[in-house]
């Protein structure tokens, strides 16, 4: 079985390989006491713990995905483009890159020394910066979910 604090200790785990072998992680919020929430919303509705991930995603993509898209460096604009926020019930993930079109993603940002290429850090700085707003759009969507859910009170 495993423990509620799995999503604490996988976070920032390799993703996918790059190039260069290295992996991109995959950054991830945990919100403590989402699990009972979620459990709670199912007791209500069933169709609430859908919203959920609707609004781990929502909170994360207008937050966090443009400005992330926008501090990658730029040639062909792809690295950018493949900035992306997954629907998931238990957190709010944001993934850069890919295996097949943007493998280079881990490369640019933590660097590869062995080919002398420099860390570019652009995905965990622009979280840093950004992590009030985001917060701020998670507790609007999460309190929107808990007024329909619970109209009595709200978070």
């Amino acid at each position: 079985m495993a423990s509620p604090n799995r999503a604490a200790r996988t976070a920032g785990r390799s993703g996918g390989r790059g190039a260069s072998g290295q992996g991109f992680a995959d950054v991830y919020i945990e919100v403590q006491g989402l699990n009972e929430f979620i459990r709670e919303l199912r007791r209500v509705e069933k169709d609430l713990p859908k919203a959920v991930a609707e609004a781990n995603w929502r909170a994360a993509n207008e937050t966090l995905v443009r400005r992330i898209a926008a501090a990658a460096p730029r040639l062909s604009g792809r690295l950018g483009g493949s900035v992306r926020a997954a629907r998931q019930q238990r957190r709010a993930g944001i993934a850069v890159g890919t295996n097949v079109k943007v493998p280079y993603a881990g490369v640019i940002n933590f660097g590869w020394p062995a080919r002398n290429i420099r860390a570019q850090e652009f995905v965990y700085s622009t979280i840093h910066k950004s992590l009030p707003e985001f917060m701020d759009k998670y507790v609007e969507e999460i309190n929107d979910l808990s007024s329909r859910a619970f109209p009595i009170g709200r978070l």
